[in-house]
């Protein structure tokens, strides 16, 4: 207030007084609204629903009007063409103003920078939530914090000790020699070890769960005898080889349609080998007969934690109402 009536000659006494700063406010009052047009540019701030008000300072008023309503991914660029951030929306005009609305002090922040946007439509909330967290890792924008943070995978791996028992284990990702299949926490790596240890009778100290010996005759654990040499040695790997080829089988080739960006499009999301391998659109009109035939229109893509969480929780959502379609196109 004190910079404004100085700029514009309006007299200010008792400062940060209620009366004075009052009075200086209606001066600066009659000075607003003596200006030409001044009824209809208060009236369009006053209305509830304008939302004129809460647009970024530097972000043109067209760009956000021609906003799609579509699915897709969306990048906040700063004045020197920056992008400090990135998200995903269903409907991509929609979640931009809910961050223009929001008054926390990230968003605030985040706001006064804002100066361009972009958009890259997706056909699907899937494809969103994949395209966002690949643009996330490419630029590190300056307001995303979740997925920018470098996480370990980790691998699953199997060795001969020195009695010539079958062990299993795991270990960072970087360091296994023949990674049998790689998790991306060690909850997952635990959480698999214990499975195929009940599935398979296999025992907890060969399978990093323990680091004891287990008690006889094993009432509370799936171990027959092997860490104390009453289970002999070849039954033991015979079993553990079975609980490999279990995991090898889990490791599943999947082929995902999803709607592409318009209506004679289609998107897919393709698995190989249990990963991540990328993502594609394809003409509704273009005849696929195999996997090769996909090749041409694959956006080849990372695997990383944040895309086997989505992926994830897309075919556990999905599991029980729409059939996931196998890589096994009919000729």
């Amino acid at each position: 207030l004190g910079k404004l009536c100085a700029s514009l000659n309006i007299p200010l006494y008792d400062r940060h007084r209620a009366r004075g700063d009052a009075a200086a406010t209606v001066k600066l009052l009659d000075l607003l609204l003596a200006k030409p047009d001044a009824t209809d540019v208060f009236r369009s701030f006053i209305k509830g629903n304008s939302r004129q008000a809460t647009l970024p300072p530097l972000l043109d008023k067209k760009t956000v009007s021609n906003l799609p309503e579509t699915p897709g991914v969306y990048y906040f660029y700063n004045a020197v063409g920056t992008i400090i951030y990135v998200g995903k929306a269903n409907n991509l005009k929609k979640r931009i103003w809910q961050h223009f609305y929001d008054r926390s002090n990230k968003e605030l922040l985040m706001c006064r920078e804002i100066a361009h946007i972009e958009t890259q439509l997706a056909g699907s909330e899937l494809l969103a939530l994949l395209m966002e967290a690949a643009a996330i890792k490419k630029h590190f924008p300056k307001f995303n914090s979740a997925q920018k943070r470098a996480r370990t995978s980790y691998a699953i791996v199997a060795y001969e000790n020195r009695k010539g028992i079958l062990q299993l284990g795991y270990s960072p990702l970087k360091q296994a020699v023949q990674p049998i299949v790689v998790q991306h926490s060690v909850r997952d790596c635990l959480l698999l070890l214990r499975q195929l240890c009940t599935d398979f009778e296999l025992c907890p100290k060969y399978c990093q769960l323990q680091t004891q010996v287990c008690s006889a005759p094993f009432p509370t654990t799936s171990c027959q005898g092997v860490c104390q040499g009453t289970e002999a040695v070849e039954v033991y790997n015979e079993k553990v080889r079975l609980a490999l080829a279990s995991v090898s089988m889990q490791q599943q080739d999947l082929l995902i349609k999803e709607a592409g960006r318009s209506p004679n499009e289609a998107a897919f999301v393709m698995i190989r080998n249990g990963n991540y391998a990328g993502y594609g659109f394809v003409d509704q009109e273009t005849s696929i007969h195999n996997e090769a035939d996909l090749e041409p229109f694959l956006i080849p893509q990372k695997d990383t934690v944040d895309t086997q969480r989505i992926l994830k929780w897309y075919l556990n959502k999905k599991s029980t109402k729409t059939k996931i379609h196998s890589i096994a196109f009919e000729n």
